[in-house]
């Protein structure tokens, strides 16, 4: 069996991706309160997927990362 140990950037980009889950799961409660639509939350839910597609294709295409304010780069 693989027993080799998971790298520390593959177990942060697990956690950033768990942290980002909440966040969006957060967001998308937010907006279906306020707005009482299922309807208008699922649209934000396929344009904020859309958005996070786009950047990730920026990114491989031009080979660059984009860093949060606070974060090393």
């Amino acid at each position: 069996p693989f027993t080799a140990p998971a790298t520390t950037e593959i177990y942060t980009q697990v956690n950033s991706s768990a942290a980002s889950d909440v966040y969006k799961r957060q967001l998308l409660g937010l907006v279906y309160v306020l707005s009482g639509s299922l309807l208008v939350a699922m649209l934000v839910h396929a344009l904020h997927d859309s958005a996070g597609f786009a950047l990730f294709a920026y990114q491989r295409r031009t080979g660059r990362l984009l860093y949060r304010a606070g974060q090393p780069g």
